[in-house]
Parts: structure tokens; C-alpha cells; sequence
């Protein structure tokens, strides 16, 4: 059949852009995901293509694009997959534990983090990242202390807070990392192990960072202990980064 044949002809070239892409080929892997993409949108025209395989052509083309800095084509290239992968989401059951709605935030996150390495578009990225935090509320619904639905929350949160440092807004970045905080600290009542403690060490000392930067010296200072007292319950040796990074920023 027609439509089965451009079907197999669109995954192809996706599976080619793929290959290409791991290979390092990223101007071939721009034409392949091109290739995909059209045949996706003739498909869409003909009504025999699904819009989240559009969405993920439209996706696949536009990190393919930003590999080969062709910034502005490849930022509306991921604003086409985002919209549709909005709307999908929004027509999605609204139930917890629906896996679609968690493959989105994901892959809606992935989008936001390769937007974010740009560093032209913080506000696009962080508009990404609340909107994939939204979809993880609604998947995980309230069961967000277990460590899975706890970890996938923080990262959302830490990417919005770093987001939110660039641009300059250090109340809402401060907000953020303190919701942050306090899902590992009600983590660490459950499971207590380095991993989970350095984390709480890093927030801590992002806290504080933040703090000082809005001259409460004394409540930075307060952080900075925290977080040393964290790191050092973690058995991080002096010479470890995190802790060089604050030992030098109490020192200025």
C-alpha cells in the first residue's frame, strides 16, 4: 500500500539520520531528517501520518540543526515539535501513570537542555523545562517521593533554576532550588545514601551562591556550612570540586 510504503521510507531515513548522527555526519544527518520530515508532512496531507511522528521529525531535524549552528532554523524546527507535542499531551487521558505524557516531558526537557546550550535563548528553554514539569506533576500525580518520580522532578528543577540564574531572576531561581531541597531532604529520610547527599550539598550551596549574589551574606554563609557539613557527611575529600568550589566562595 502507498501509505505503508512511505511509511517504511520515512523511518529509513530517520534510522539513516540516526546513524549519521552518532557518526559525527551532522550536515548528512540534517538532509536525512529533512528527508523523514518531508514525507511525514505529505503523509499528514494525505491523513495517513500520526502528529507525534511529525512531532519527533520535527524534533530530530531541529537538535540536528543546532549541531550544525544553524540556530534560528533549528529553534523553529523544535517550536513546531513542541507545539505538537503540546497539543498531543493536552488531548492525552488525564490519568496518572500515562506513559505518553512521561515520554514527552522527556523528550520536551532533552529540547530545553540543547536550547539552553546555546545561550541564546534562555527564556525559550526555560519555557520548555516548566512545561515538561508540568507534564511530570500531572504523570506522577502525587507520588513524587519515590526515588524515580522524585530524581526526574529535581532535574526539571535544577534546569529551571540555572535558567532562571542566567537570566538574572535570582528570586524565582532561589524558589526553585528550595522546592528542589525539599524533595531531597524528604528523599534522604527514605534513603540515605552519598548520592542523594551530595545533591542536597550542591542545592545548598546553589542557595548560598544565590544568597550571596543578593548580599545576604550571613544566610550564604549559613548555606555554605550546611552544604560543607553535607559534603563532608558524604565523605568528599578536600580536594574534591564541589568542595574547592565552596571553599573558595566563602572565602570572598
Amino acid at each position: 500500500a502507498p501509505g505503508a510504503d512511505s511509511d517504511v521510507k520515512a523511518i529509513t531515513y530517520q534510522n539513516i539520520g540516526a546513524t549519521q548522527w552518532k557518526l559525527g555526519q551532522f550536515e548528512n544527518a540534517v538532509t536525512s531528517f529533512r528527508n523523514s520530515l518531508h514525507i511525514r508532512l505529505i503523509q499528514q496531507q494525505q491523513h495517513q501520518s500520526q502528529l507525534i511522528d511529525i512531532a519527533h521529525s520535527f524534533q530530530n531535524l531541529g537538535l540536528a540543526l543546532l549541531l550544525v549552528e544553524k540556530l534560528d532554523e533549528a529553534i523553529a524546527s523544535l517550536d513546531q515539535a513542541f507545539e505538537m507535542y503540546g497539543s498531543i499531551a493536552q488531548s492525552e487521558p488525564k490519568h496518572a501513570k500515562n506513559t505518553r505524557i512521561l515520554d514527552i516531558a522527556h523528550r520536551i526537557s532533552f529540547m530545553g537542555c540543547a536550547i539552553g546550550k546555546t545561550k541564546i535563548a534562555d527564556e525559550k528553554a526555560l519555557k520548555y523545562h516548566r512545561f515538561a514539569l508540568q507534564l511530570k506533576y500531572e504523570y506522577f500525580c502525587t507520588d513524587i517521593t519515590t526515588t524515580s518520580s522524585a530524581k526526574t522532578i529535581r532535574i526539571s528543577l535544577m534546569e529551571i533554576g540555572q535558567l532562571n540564574e542566567n537570566l538574572l531572576d535570582y528570586e524565582n531561581a532561589l524558589n526553585t532550588y528550595h522546592t528542589a531541597l525539599n524533595l531531597v531532604q524528604k528523599q534522604q529520610l527514605s534513603e540515605e545514601n552519598d548520592s542523594v547527599i551530595i545533591e542536597r550539598g550542591e542545592l545548598l550551596f546553589k542557595i548560598g551562591l544565590l544568597n550571596k549574589k543578593k548580599g545576604n551574606l550571613s544566610e550564604a554563609f549559613n548555606f555554605f556550612h550546611d552544604a560543607a557539613f553535607a559534603y563532608a557527611e558524604a565523605g568528599l575529600p578536600h580536594d574534591n570540586e564541589y568542595m574547592h568550589s565552596l571553599m573558595e566562595s566563602m572565602k570572598k
